[in-house]
């Protein structure tokens, strides 16, 4: 997208040369990043989880339990995240 990109373009004359300068600048913020945290499924069946923060939300995103462990040993690791701070769990 064009949008996020500001290009600048100066031409000068500098010892009778012709110079041409050109300056772009990234004007993405911090709010268009997106962080993907994710909090289980690395090589096992359930288990998965993955916090996605994006434009000041906090997405809880497919948060399953693993089949063969019982209790909170079947859990993500959940403890990472304060749950006041999730906005939307899909």
């Amino acid at each position: 997208n064009d949008n996020h990109l500001t290009t600048t373009t100066t031409t000068t004359n500098r010892d009778n040369k012709q110079r041409q300068q050109t300056e772009t600048t990234d004007n993405n913020t911090m709010e268009d990043v997106m962080t993907i945290t994710p909090l289980g499924s690395g090589q096992e069946v359930g288990r998965s989880c993955h916090v996605l923060e994006f434009r000041g939300m906090t997405i809880l995103l497919d948060c399953g339990i693993h089949p063969g462990y019982d209790g909170m040993n079947g859990l993500p690791f959940l403890d990472l995240v304060q749950p006041e701070e999730i906005d939307i769990c899909l």
